[in-house]
This record gives C-alpha cells, structure tokens and sequence, in this order.
C-alpha cells in the first residue's frame, strides 16, 4: 500500500476557505470573498477524492467554506441596509420651525422628536396632521412647508402663457417650501424632496401630474452644499370643492419616513 502523502491540493482549498470567509465578512473586499469561497469548494471535493491523500485538511477547508457561505449573504444583507439608510438619510423626525427659532434657529435639534412619537402621533396619520410650518428632516435634509396658497389658478395662469388650466372640477394651488442640506458632503447634493397632495378622499396628486411653469418654481437640480438652502413653488392640481381639506405627504427624502402637514 502506498505511503498517505501530504494533500496539497487540500492545503490550498483551506487557504482560500480561510480567506474566502474573511474576506467576505470586510465590507470593502466582499466580491473578493465570494470568488475565493467556490474555489475554496470546489478544491476541497476534488482534494478528498484524490487517492492517497490525507483528507483532513479537505474535509476542514469543505466546513469553513460552508460557513463562509453562510456568513456572506448575511453580511450583504446587512451592508445593503447599511447603505439604504445611509441613502435615505436615517430616519424622519419633526420639528417646530417657530419654537426652533425662539431656541436657536431653525431646524435645532432641541425642538425635535420623533416622528410620531412624542407629539401624540401627529404626522403620522391624515386625520391628524403637522401644523403649517413644521419642519420634516432626516439626518441629510431638512424640509419646511412655508405657506400653501389657494389661488394658484391666478398664478399659474401669470407665470407662464403655455400653463393650461386646471380641469373641469379643479383647481391649483402652489405650495411653497424650503429644503437645507444638513449632510457634509463634498460632493454635494440636490433635493430630492417628496410632497404629495392627499385630498379629502383619500387619492393623492403630484406636482408633476401638470406641467407647469413658474418663476419660482422648486429647483430640485441644482447642487447644495451643507447648510445651503433653496425655496421655491410647487404647483398641484387638486379638487375644487375641497382644496383645502387636503393634507400634504412630505418625505425629505424621497424614499424617506412619510409626515402628513395640514394645509393652512
């Protein structure tokens, strides 16, 4: 009988099992851990099918391959959500614009809570919604709804001649908002702010449903820098009948907390 000799080929599969598992736990070399991690499985089958070969060491790299296929969907899993709250800008919080003001300026954290926690669930519903002029923010953005106007078929109808009115049964009306940038960013960012109109029975209506164009309109392109701010309109179309028993959905961000701000 020949002599059990040292395997090679097993040593190797155990080294990039190793490897393979550890890279796949580093957040910035993942895709490096799971091309290590087949290779590391598929040299541990064919060092335990080898004759003549100690197949200690493969059946050791087979098991820690295993485990490194485990972990490495885990640890995505939990780098992607890592990443999407870090691109939703954290969670949504509320806050009182004119008591922040008194306290010290503007979207101060002193005045802020959670959404919909100490501030006997308001926001968080449409049947009670935030008063005008609070402030919605997350951890990148800061958004204030400055005022609703009711006759906006008069501005519409000045901003720009190729407005068409609204619809039989409509009307506009032209929200005015400021969002700040609160993230150090160095590179910048525009505000992809989310205002919706919800009317009184229930269905919601966006800005860009018209295309309507005013001197004041939102700019949602330009690039901001912390503590930049911009301020602008939104127009919706929304019931006649009961324009003003509406409220509106802002989110920061655009896949952000929702908060509902009653109109006047």
């Amino acid at each position: 009988m020949a002599p059990v000799q040292r395997n090679v080929v097993g040593i190797i599969a155990l080294v990039c099992a190793v490897a393979g598992t550890v890279f796949s736990c580093v957040k910035g070399a993942l895709i490096l851990g799971w091309l290590l991690l087949p290779v590391a499985f598929i040299l541990a089958i064919v060092a335990l099918v080898i004759k003549n070969k100690k197949r200690g060491v493969a059946i050791a790299a087979l098991i820690v391959s295993i485990v490194g296929f485990v972990l490495a969907p885990l640890v995505f899993l939990f780098v992607v959500g890592q990443a999407a709250n870090d691109a939703f800008g954290g969670d949504t919080v509320v806050s009182d614009s004119a008591s922040d003001s008194t306290a010290g300026g503007a979207g101060s954290s002193l005045g802020a809570i959670g959404s919909g926690a100490s501030n006997n669930g308001a926001g968080s519903s449409r049947e009670n919604p935030l008063p005008l002029g609070t402030t919605v923010e997350n951890d990148d953005w800061a958004v204030t709804i400055n005022s609703v106007n009711f006759d906006g078929d008069a501005l519409v109808a000045a901003g720009n001649p190729f407005n068409t009115p609204a619809d039989p049964g409509k009307q506009y009306i032209v929200v005015n908002l400021t969002a700040t940038l609160k993230a150090d960013d160095s590179d910048g960012s525009s505000p992809m702010v989310d205002v919706e109109y919800v009317s009184r029975d229930g269905v919601t209506s966006n800005s860009y449903d018209n295309i309507v164009v005013l001197d004041s309109s939102f700019d949602s392109l330009s690039t901001l820098y912390q503590g930049a701010s911009t301020t602008g309109d939104m127009v919706f179309e929304v019931p006649a009948d009961s324009a003003a028993e509406g409220v509106l959905a802002v989110r920061p961000a655009v896949f952000g907390d929702k908060e509902f701000i009653a109109l006047q």
